[in-house]
């Protein structure tokens, strides 16, 4: 049996929770698709690193110490490959708690009136004519059919891009992604037997450690690291968790009291798509790749890409039906925030 929403978006991720809130707080009735079971929502490998001016631009409150917020930095230094000389950038930044915070967002999501769908595989998109109408999805507890038909689908699914993916070739939103616009990455959360400097983020630029990308160590707090690598993701590519063991782990095998936690992960390093919408249909986050293409961080673009993007539905929808042509402004409110930069 067909279900009807204004907006039907597919992840619940930090672009597509804060889209919903924004979205259900002015009164649209809001679905979210996710996979993962809610207490789920937010475990992601990632730096877990972001700066301070996202929530400044977008009015969201700032991560808190103790909850979502585990370390605040001061800046961040950029160092070569003989890791003496660096620039530093100075600005406030967070080390967050990537679960706490998604969930956080998620909360202020159903708290305004969105309705989660967890444990739910959106598996393709519905398609009238030149039209994006909703999704389709099975239950992952049950295995049952579902049909979600909306004004405005918003996909959110980060890097899987499930639902853009599924586009037809012609429609300019569909655009291809290279293989080599991607960098893929390994990184552990450390508990160490020393104490280790709070107050700035470290990036180590060094080509033989990690071609195309770079390595870091961004403090969680005075006894844990997450420490990673990510390298361009080219035909010869070498295996960053080979490259992480070879040269990370010996430089902290001695200090090592536990892993807390490992994984890989796939980032976009690229401009942004060239376009982000079509009829019934708007991309965000890592699904338009809004990550920024230098140093790959991805939580504060996702952010102002899902604010610019309810915005923009808020308008078409006004204006009577979410069109490219009503959508396409969400190209100038992204452009001009932060992707021309």
């Amino acid at each position: 049996m067909p279900t009807n929403y204004d907006i039907v978006i597919v992840g619940a991720g930090t672009s597509g929770s804060f889209a919903a809130h924004k979205l259900a707080k002015i009164g649209f009735k809001v679905a979210i698709i996710e996979r993962k079971p809610q207490e789920e929502i937010g475990t992601k490998v990632c730096g877990d690193a972001t700066g301070g001016h996202h929530f400044d631009h977008i009015g969201l409150e700032k991560p808190k110490l103790g909850y979502d917020a585990e370390t605040i930095f001061k800046g961040i230094k950029v160092h070569d490959s003989n890791e003496k000389n660096y620039i530093m950038a100075s600005g406030e930044g967070y080390a967050l708690n990537r679960h706490k915070f998604r969930q956080k967002l998620l909360k202020m999501a159903l708290n305004a009136g969105a309705e989660l769908y967890d444990r739910h595989h959106a598996t393709q998109p519905i398609i009238e004519e030149s039209w994006v109408k909703g999704v389709k999805a099975t239950n992952l507890k049950n295995g049952e059919k579902k049909e979600f038909y909306a004004k405005v689908t918003v996909d959110a699914s980060g890097v899987a891009s499930i639902i853009r993916s599924k586009l037809p070739e012609e429609w300019w939103v569909s655009e291809k992604i290279s293989q080599e616009d991607y960098d893929i990455c390994y990184r552990e959360i450390i508990e160490l037997n020393k104490e280790i400097d709070t107050e700035y983020a470290m990036i180590y630029l060094n080509t033989e450690i990690a071609p195309g990308g770079y390595w870091w160590w961004f403090p969680k707090n005075k006894n844990t690291v997450n420490v990673g690598l990510g390298v361009q993701w080219t035909p010869k590519a070498p295996n960053p968790k080979t490259q992480f063991e070879k040269y990370i782990r010996p430089r902290i095998q001695k200090h090592i009291i536990r892993i807390v936690h490992g994984g890989g992960g796939i980032v976009p390093a690229r401009r942004t798509i060239s376009c982000m919408v079509w009829n019934g249909f708007i991309t965000v986050g890592d699904v338009a790749c809004t990550a920024n293409p230098i140093h790959g961080g991805g939580i504060g673009p996702s952010l102002l890409s899902a604010l610019k993007a309810a915005e923009t539905i808020k308008e078409a929808l006004e204006i009577g039906e979410a069109s490219m042509e009503n959508l396409w402004n969400y190209h100038h409110k992204y452009m001009k925030t932060y992707g021309a930069k």
